[in-house]
């Protein structure tokens, strides 16, 4: 599991009914991600799931990474059944989170300053 990025350009935090979260960082540039990263707090299956959402969304760009599915983060990991499909889920809306959380401050960057969940003090 890995932990947050020194630069970072997206951030999400999403739970699962199940009790599972994620987050998910990332690092764009150029509208291409460079980096990615996730914590969680989740089952084995969950952590495979972040760990492959993060690897599949590295060099591609922001396009690319929206059309990234739970079907292809089960594939990637060998076909994942029932409670695995929720993980993947999680891992991706996780992740489309953090994407739209990139977009939303892309412009108007001085906003991320007031909404960060823990402000520099």
């Amino acid at each position: 599991m890995n932990e947050k990025l020194d630069r970072v350009d997206g951030y999400a935090a999403l739970s699962a009914r199940d009790g599972s979260n994620m987050e998910i960082w990332l690092h764009v540039d150029n509208n291409v991600i460079q980096d990615a990263s996730f914590r969680t707090e989740g089952c084995g299956t969950t952590v495979a799931c972040g760990t492959m959402a993060t690897q599949l969304v590295k060099g591609k760009t922001l396009e690319q990474a929206f059309e990234i599915t739970p079907d292809e983060i089960n594939g990637a990991l060998g076909g994942l059944t029932g409670e695995g499909c929720t993980c993947a889920q999680l891992a991706v809306d996780t992740l489309k989170a953090a994407l739209r959380d990139y977009l939303a401050y892309k412009t108007e960057p001085w906003k991320r300053k007031y909404n960060q969940p823990n402000p520099p003090h």
